[in-house]
């Protein structure tokens, strides 16, 4: 399980990916917006060289999802130099050394497969950070676009 104490204590997060990874990245940082009001960004692990890694020191979170696909290796290395910044460091990859193992499934399905770890996480940290996952203060299920 992911450690969520970290998700429930920040104030800030990336949450990196590649390909598949980005895609499902996207909609863990948007959960993680909507429902614990973390502010989240997902981010490409090559574009957070170009200037968003400004942001990131002693305290801030970064959640790794390096997928088994060719953009794992750069999903890891971009964490590992957001580390040497001071970023607390979440992985969720099929290593034993990472915080979130997926499980042996076929890479197509990976993502997939993050987000059915994640859904159920980051509603425990919502309720750690005093929130009902449920009633987001601001969500409206019917949305008006004019």
């Amino acid at each position: 399980h992911l450690p969520i104490e970290k998700l429930a204590q920040a104030r800030n997060a990336f949450v990196l990916g590649r390909g598949a990874g980005l895609a499902a990245g996207l909609e863990i940082a948007l959960k993680l917006k909507e429902t614990c009001g973390l502010p989240t960004e997902a981010l490409s692990a090559a574009e957070v060289r170009h200037g968003p890694r400004e942001v990131v020191g002693p305290g801030f979170l970064v959640l790794a999802i390096a997928l088994p696909d060719l953009g794992e290796p750069d999903v890891r290395a971009a964490s590992a130099e957001l580390a040497q910044q001071g970023a607390d460091i979440l992985t969720l990859g099929t290593r034993p050394e990472d915080d979130w193992i997926l499980p042996p499934i076929d890479p197509v399905n990976t993502p997939l497969a993050a987000l059915q770890l994640a859904y159920p996480a980051i509603a425990r940290a919502a309720q750690a950070r005093g929130r009902d996952p449920d009633r987001p203060r601001t969500l409206s299920k019917v949305t008006s676009t004019f």
